[in-house]
């Protein structure tokens, strides 16, 4: 699904991207129980997020990108940094 969520952005159909990751692939995540996944699901929704640029996705997307920080530390992934590199590029961190 993630793929799928991927190939609409490209197309630029952000708003159906937005929707298939958050409701469909971290849906799964959560099921799942996998911490991990959930890390790059927010991070990628952010991503999403921040490309739309509708109101309040600024927000939205820097409260996922911190959620997905703290959970990478915790879990000491490597993404941690690359997260904390977004959010400094984006102003918030």
């Amino acid at each position: 699904m993630g793929q799928i969520a991927d190939t609409l952005a490209g197309q630029g159909q952000i708003d159906e991207a937005i929707r298939i990751r958050e409701h469909e692939v971290m849906a799964v995540s959560i099921q799942l129980q996998s911490r991990s996944d959930l890390v790059f699901d927010k991070a990628n929704l952010a991503m999403l997020l921040l490309q739309r640029d509708k109101t309040r996705d600024r927000d939205r997307a820097i409260g996922l990108l911190l959620e997905a920080r703290q959970t990478a530390t915790e879990l000491r992934l490597p993404a941690a940094e690359q997260i904390q590199a977004i959010l400094q590029q984006i102003g918030d961190q």
